[in-house]
């Protein structure tokens, strides 16, 4: 499983086209593996959210310049 560090994001949110929107604050960990049918985020709270990709789905987020301390 490969991690990446995405702390440098204040919220990521997951819209679904229907009117539905995810919405994760303060990510911490983005984990991906190969052939998988979704990814894992981790946040600053210890939360895991799985988030699947083979539904359509839009990903937004909001990284500010400055490095943010949690």
């Amino acid at each position: 499983m490969k991690e990446l560090d995405i702390s440098t994001e204040l919220w990521r949110e997951y819209d679904y086209g229907n009117g539905k929107v995810y919405r994760i604050e303060k990510p911490t960990k983005l984990f991906t593996k190969d052939g998988s049918s979704g990814h894992r985020i981790l946040d600053a709270s210890g939360i895991t959210h799985w988030c699947p990709i083979n539904l359509w789905c839009c990903i937004r987020w909001y990284a500010p310049s400055q490095p943010v301390s949690f």
